[in-house]
């Protein structure tokens, strides 16, 4: 069909179907999928003016989902507002498929309004496994593609739980701008493939057409490239494509460890990513991979414990524990700390421990020393502290008008924030099990995730308020 009389139609066809309680949910086409008997044709996808009745202007949302829905609130976690179209949507981690609940991943873009909803139709057997797009302040839910194509999960030996798992690992992923949304899926063959999608021309790109199946899925910061992993070769492939249409074969790196498994941290620089290699020796040899020209560097000779990444400001820790040190013949036991700006990494402490890891909420790397047994943490500047709330770092709020203190994750995963009130004393919050903390825009509350149960604590009155039970995700939407 000409494409002038299609765009003359098909905005009074969606009218129309408006008038009658109905609206078109095409799939969106790949741009290089095979001829179909039948032309597929590619919704105008205009937003409508109206949005949400009730939806705050402030263009900052928080998004709530539960077992009976997804629920858009305004700045303060108030007037919740059920997304008509998502009914039945909630968000239990694709790996979680013994629960027996309906399944899904949710991932908010950078900007621009924008919520990709992986959702499972059947529950009981994990099949019609669909993308969809939420879009604010309009709360329109738009149906994108199937992730699994119809006849592919009745193959014989096909595996729908297991490549459900293999989904929810790092897909779907936004672009660093949030225009493009990149995901896998098997619409064209058994396998997983890497798929793109483009939110201004609305074309839907196969990017890989392999054999294996892949996961891991990663942008690098500039958004020109995308990284993933080929689960058949136990971790030892890297991919590398261009996020474009047209990118051509994808890269595929062997051998960067040909003994060992990888252990991935994250981007270094917009070009470079950080892992070391995992065998029944232990680890060693931390390397930076540049998807560019596939080179890599190694930046750690010799085994190591363990390393952790803060995916923020990009900053590497590295423990070797002396003793360990001297069981692989090595002088150099302690912890290391690597900017993105080091080429080497410089020692910090004399020990560490194996359970050296990065603390999001409490924006610190936390280990327990085996010299002394003592929980230590260490800021990305490389300052060391203990972890009694005499030695924890003082920070300030968003608005600069809090000064405050966090603990880092405990083993029984339990918080404690402390806010310094106007007496000079420490007014102290527990939260136990907390799965994540977002902060008020104006810095009045936090809210805390914890156990299912979504926490406001108004640091002014300083009260603990519960907004909402079974809550499975929350996070912020931005206009």
């Amino acid at each position: 069909m000409n494409k002038k009389w299609i765009f003359i139609f098909l905005p009074l066809f969606m009218v129309a179907c408006s008038l009658l309680g109905t609206s078109p949910a095409e799939p969106a086409t790949p741009a290089n999928a095979p001829a179909v008997e039948e032309e597929a044709t590619t919704p105008a996808h205009e937003e409508p003016l109206a949005a949400l009745p009730g939806l705050s202007p402030s263009g900052q949302w928080m998004l709530t989902a539960t077992s009976s829905g997804i629920y858009i609130r305004d700045e303060n976690g108030a007037n919740p507002i059920q997304v008509p179209e998502a009914d039945g949507f909630t968000n239990v981690n694709l790996y979680q498929s013994a629960q027996g609940e309906q399944v899904t991943n949710i991932t908010i873009a950078p900007r621009g309004g924008k919520v990709a909803i992986v959702k499972v139709d059947d529950k009981t057997n994990f099949s019609g496994l669909n993308l969809h797009i939420l879009s604010l302040p309009s709360g329109k839910m738009e149906f994108i593609t199937p992730i699994i194509a119809a006849g592919i999960d009745t193959l014989a030996g096909y595996d729908y739980e297991a490549i459900a798992r293999k989904i929810a690992i790092g897909s779907p992923a936004w672009s660093p701008d949030g225009n493009k949304l990149a995901f896998l899926a098997a619409l064209e063959s058994p396998a997983l493939d890497l798929y793109l999608y483009d939110l201004n021309s609305r074309e839907l790109t196969r990017l890989t057409q392999g054999t294996d199946p892949l996961y891991g899925l990663t942008w690098s910061p500039d958004g020109n490239h995308l990284l993933f992993w080929n689960a058949a070769s136990y971790d030892k492939t890297v991919g590398v494509v261009e996020a474009k249409p047209n990118a051509g074969e994808p890269r595929m790196y062997t051998g960067l460890f040909p003994d060992a498994t990888a252990s991935f941290l994250g981007w270094r620089d917009a070009n470079t990513y950080l892992f070391y290699a995992w065998s029944t020796l232990g680890a060693d040899n931390l390397r930076a991979f540049n998807v560019v020209t596939g080179e890599s560097e190694a930046l750690w000779d010799g085994n190591l414990t363990t390393a952790s990444f803060d995916p923020k400001s990009r900053t590497t820790t590295i423990c070797l524990i002396p003793d360990e040190a001297e069981y692989y013949g090595q002088t150099n036991g302690g912890l290391y700390l690597l900017s993105a700006s080091d080429s080497t990494p410089r020692k910090v402490f004399d020990s560490c421990g194996a359970d050296l890891e990065w603390q999001p909420i409490a924006e610190v790397f936390s280990f327990t020393a085996s010299n002394d047994g003592k929980e230590y943490l260490l800021t990305i500047d490389g300052l060391i502290s203990g972890a009694d709330l005499e030695e924890l770092p003082i920070r300030t709020s968003p608005n600069g008008t809090w000064q405050y203190k966090i603990s880092a994750r405990d083993e029984n995963g339990d918080i404690i924030f402390y806010k310094l009130s106007d007496e000079g004393l420490w007014d102290i919050y527990y939260f136990g099990g907390t799965d994540k903390i977002l902060w008020q825009p104006d810095g009045q509350r936090i809210f805390a995730q914890e156990n299912g149960t979504l926490h406001a604590i108004h640091l002014m009155k300083i009260n603990m308020l519960e907004i909402i039970e079974d809550v499975h995700y929350v996070g912020w939407v931005l206009k």
